[in-house]
């Protein structure tokens, strides 16, 4: 059995084989040794090849033996997993619980105030308030993005009566190209 489990400080997560059927079991014994909570985030069926192939694929995000930052293909790679072994309570646990800095999201940000400003004039990366609302709606849509084919991003009263409402689909995170669809 394949495990996911994620370091609640350091927000690692552990790309891990075991033989045992109860990945739980595994958790309390990695919990024993670390001061912060673990959290079990996913298991799937697998083999020790499979984690080689795992840790293979992720390597660039490797930070110390097996375990890896959260960054949005190890995120993505769980989701996708979650939901296509239906369990959906998994994927939606997964979303919730990985929190990760993507740096797809300062793009994404910069993509949509861009947006805004061709549309009002007004620059949403200058004012902090407009600043962190966008930040949060952008991170909302790339964790959507992990398991949808697109996501939008609807701000209302963003700046004074001005609404900000942009459809990002995922090809064009993947691509980077961020040529966003607005709303109608």
């Amino acid at each position: 059995m394949i495990y996911f489990i994620q370091d609640s400080s350091t927000l690692l997560i552990k790309i891990g084989y075991t033989g045992a059927s109860d990945a739980e079991s595994r958790l309390k014994q990695l919990q024993t040794g670390c001061p912060s909570g673990l959290e079990l985030l996913c298991t799937s069926e697998g083999t020790q090849a499979d984690e080689r192939e795992l840790h293979e694929r992720f390597k660039t995000f490797r930070e110390r033996g097996e375990w890896f930052k959260p960054a949005p293909q190890v995120i993505r790679h769980l989701c996708l997993l979650a939901e296509s072994c239906g369990r959906r309570d998994q994927a939606m646990l997964t979303k919730q619980k990985a929190i990760i800095a993507d740096p797809n999201r300062d793009a994404l940000v910069n993509f949509v105030s861009r947006r805004f400003e061709e549309k009002t004039g007004v620059d949403l990366r200058k004012d902090q308030m407009c600043l962190v609302r966008t930040q949060e709606a952008c991170e909302r849509a790339l964790h959507d993005l992990c398991c949808q084919g697109k996501a939008n991003i609807n701000l209302p009263f963003i700046w004074n009566s001005e609404h900000l409402e942009v459809t990002i689909w995922r090809a064009q995170i993947n691509q980077m190209e961020f040529s966003a669809r607005p709303n109608d």
